[in-house]
């Protein structure tokens, strides 16, 4: 846990209780102690990778949306909780959900998840994410609703990967 004063905290047990969070560290032979710090006083926080997050994308490579959707949700619910602080790996976690959504045909539970990324994200990921629903669209038949979508991204997206899918 980076804080904005220039401190660095080493933790391995995080927690947010409301508009602050909670961090266990070690004191030696001495024990742990919990500190609380205002999450204003945060500026970054490192987090480890979830391990769900490769194993869910492995499982949607290989075209097990169900069992990557049973990976990642309890990663993106975890990562939730720290959404609004630098360094969490909730957007990443939550484009593997919107995935598995898409893949298993949930298109409205996608659709929620895809403006969530997006109010979160900002403009490129909410393209990114409302690509993925056209794409969901596309194979259940609606091309006239997918087409508006991969226009729009054709016409707004910077970025070459995006592009290409749109594409």
């Amino acid at each position: 846990v980076h804080l904005k004063d220039g401190r660095t905290l080493a933790s391995t047990d995080l927690k947010r209780s409301g508009a602050n969070i909670m961090v266990t560290v070690s004191l030696g032979i001495a024990g742990k102690s919990q500190m609380s710090f205002p999450l204003a006083n945060v500026a970054t926080i490192e987090f480890a990778e979830p391990p769900g997050i490769k194993a869910a994308s492995e499982a949607l490579a290989q075209g097990k949306a169900a069992p990557a959707l049973a990976i990642i949700m309890p990663v993106v619910a975890q990562q939730a909780a720290f959404q609004d602080i630098p360094g969490n790996y909730w957007a990443r976690a939550a484009t593997i959900q919107l995935a598995a959504l898409v893949q298993l045909n949930r298109l409205p539970e996608a659709e929620v998840l895809a403006a969530a990324i997006g109010a979160k994200e900002g403009p490129e990921q909410t393209l990114e994410a409302r690509l993925q629903i056209a794409l969901g669209w596309s194979k259940s038949g609606d091309y006239a609703k997918a087409a508006k979508v991969f226009d729009e991204v054709i016409e707004k997206s910077t970025r070459p990967s995006t592009l290409a899918r749109a594409w």
